[in-house]
């Protein structure tokens, strides 16, 4: 099965640094997917693409923290509105005190449950006032658009 494979090598390597853009982590991916399927008696050019893409998907979620943005030249993440409404949004959250923007910050980055098993506070007042500092900064974005 491995020959068979192996015939269009090239064709696996160009599909994976199309998918990720970095040639050292397509030549991974491309390893990682003959190594899935070494034990499969037959497969199709299909699922050789489907599984150097899922390789890949799975490389992203397990390193979830250390991706660049760069291997995603395509996506256009900051447009001028964008950029806008984050300015409004960093302007309006200066305007919370310190511990309304911690709380802000350590829930948006963490579940509630986490939050807890982290500090030993019951998950319910991470509940409260991550509410409560969420009305006030939208109090404060309507207050500061109008």
């Amino acid at each position: 099965m491995l020959e068979e494979l192996s015939k269009k090598d090239k064709q696996w390597r160009i599909f994976a640094l199309y998918i990720c853009k970095d040639k050292q982590l397509a030549d991974d991916i491309v390893n990682d997917m003959y190594l899935k399927l070494m034990d499969k008696v037959s497969v199709n050019d299909y699922y050789v693409f489907r599984t150097i893409k899922t390789t890949f998907l799975d490389y992203i979620k397990a390193n979830s923290n250390t991706i660049s943005i760069d291997l995603f030249p395509d996506f256009a993440i900051f447009d001028n509105e964008t950029t806008n409404e984050r300015h409004e949004v960093n302007e309006a959250l200066k305007k919370l005190s310190f511990f309304e923007r911690e709380i802000l910050l350590h829930t948006h980055e963490k579940s509630l449950r986490d939050c807890e098993a982290e500090t030993g506070v019951y998950y319910g007042v991470f509940n409260y006032h991550k509410k409560k500092s969420l009305e006030k900064l939208s109090k404060i974005m309507k207050n500061g658009s109008s």
